[in-house]
């Protein structure tokens, strides 16, 4: 039979696949060595420092996803596969019905018999029975449960559910409550939403929260906050497993740029003389977007040089444009859509004032800090994680969520007061500077990776450790 090359580079047996066998299909997607290199790659794995990592997320960067979760996936999932680790995504199916791809060391699993995105229609079962193949063939030092989407494994009795699991959270239980209760006045337009909305909270708590909570053997949080809503939903013993890493941006992408400046605002032709506040992320409810169009009416009276760059896509993007037209302000709010995530550095230093208006609990947002790298004055919600980023009067101005006046006054003073916005500004890129690189995420996140795997490991295997 013909040779060719698996996965890692060393030469294996072509396989063929007949018939409806689905361990088949597997063996053939995920690359399948004989046992007898099977088991020299297994053991080269475990005794050198490098580790073998599972991660499970339903959704990442690479199916086109661009939320907070999907970009720290891909940052820190590159980041470990340039140190030699070997990453591993396994996600649910791809739009374009792709079903394997490799891109900067990361390998990509989309499984077919899933529904893109959702924790139902076979998730849990289809990633832990990709688990098991990819399992036998080299075995994982590591599963890193991205929020709660490894919820399957801790029903696994099996060899998968004795693999140590790390889960990273974004969030929390407290967080999709908030939200909840800040749309259900909308929901009541639909009679079935607070029933959905309910069972959908109830489902998340004890079936996908509760579980993963238990059975890792360490928790990473984006922020202190998290671990705070934990302790008061689950308790110590959630907490007491805890490690909080921030989130960290790239201070070499992300940085003042005068000539990216000037190539947004001659694109959506905006004046030197004209103030361009910036807001960017998913546009919904909970957000705060519509805030600021309804602010911009009272500001333009004051300051009539003033524009409004949204950036992002969302449920919410047609109120928001029925709003600014209703309000005259078509021609002052710039609805970018979804821009290339190269691109949006530019669109930061474009901008004159970052407005993070949001009215829900988040654990450490990465427009904030791209925004704050950037050397921009920051107006934000005083909730979540952003007051572990955003010191008031230091860094950036913190404000009372939904307080509509309180945002319009602050930017008023920051038009008016050049030198405060420069310093702000200036604080802000140092603080990112400081505490929120790229390369001290990855760092801590590799440290508590190999932590976990060593004290799992079995004694009679060897690391070298970092």
């Amino acid at each position: 039979m013909a040779a060719k090359r698996n996965c890692n580079g060393g030469q294996i047996p072509q396989i063929s696949v007949q018939g409806p066998d689905e361990n088949s299909f597997y063996l053939q997607l995920f690359c399948q060595t004989d046992p007898q290199q099977n088991a020299t790659a297994s053991s080269a794995f475990n005794l050198r420092e490098h580790l073998n990592i599972a991660a499970l997320s339903r959704t990442t960067y690479w199916h086109g996803m661009r939320g907070g979760m999907d970009v720290h996936g891909k940052l820190i999932a590159q980041g470990l596969a340039a140190r030699g680790h070997r990453v591993v995504f396994i996600s649910t199916s791809h739009p374009s019905g792709k079903a394997r791809e490799e891109i900067d060391g990361v390998e990509i699993h989309y499984l077919k018999n899933t529904v893109f995105g959702s924790r139902r229609s076979g998730w849990a079962e289809e990633s832990v029975h990709a688990l098991e193949v990819m399992h036998k063939q080299h075995p994982f030092d590591l599963i890193w449960s991205q929020s709660y989407d490894g919820f399957g494994v801790t029903r696994n009795s099996g060899t998968v559910g004795q693999i140590p699991m790390l889960a990273t959270l974004h969030g929390s239980i407290q967080q999709e409550y908030t939200s909840f209760l800040a749309n259900i006045g909308r929901g009541w337009k639909r009679p079935m939403y607070p029933l959905k909305a309910f069972s959908g909270l109830f489902y998340s708590y004890f079936i996908t929260q509760k579980p993963v909570l238990r059975h890792s053997r360490g928790i990473v949080t984006v922020s202190r906050r998290v671990v705070e809503d934990l302790g008061k939903w689950f308790g110590r013993s959630v907490t007491g497993k805890c490690k909080t890493i921030y989130n960290g941006v790239n201070i070499e992408r992300f940085r003042p740029d005068e000539a990216g400046r000037r190539i947004i605002r001659r694109h959506y032709a905006i004046q030197e003389n004209e103030t361009v506040l910036l807001t960017l992320g998913r546009l919904t409810r909970e957000k705060g977007h519509h805030l600021l169009i309804e602010v911009l009416e009272a500001l333009q009276r004051v300051v009539p040089e003033i524009r409004l760059l949204v950036v992002g896509e969302g449920e919410s993007m047609v109120h928001l444009k029925a709003t600014a037209s209703r309000l005259g302000l078509s021609e002052a709010v710039i609805f970018a859509g979804s821009v290339d995530n190269a691109e949006t550095a530019s669109y930061y230093n474009a901008s004159d004032i970052f407005v993070f208006p949001t009215l829900t609990v988040e654990g450490l947002p990465f427009v904030l800090l791209e925004a704050m790298a950037c050397g921009k004055p920051i107006i934000a919600s005083e909730i979540g994680g952003t007051v572990e980023a955003i010191q008031g009067g230091e860094n950036g101005i913190l404000i009372k969520p939904g307080d509509k006046a309180a945002i319009t006054r602050q930017i008023a003073a920051l038009i008016h007061d050049r030198n405060l916005a420069e310093r702000l500004g200036s604080a802000a890129e140092a603080t990112v500077r400081r505490d929120f690189s790229i390369e001290r995420m990855i760092d801590l996140t590799e440290k508590e990776m190999h932590r976990i795997a060593d004290e799992s490991a079995p004694s009679s295997i060897v690391r070298t450790g970092l």
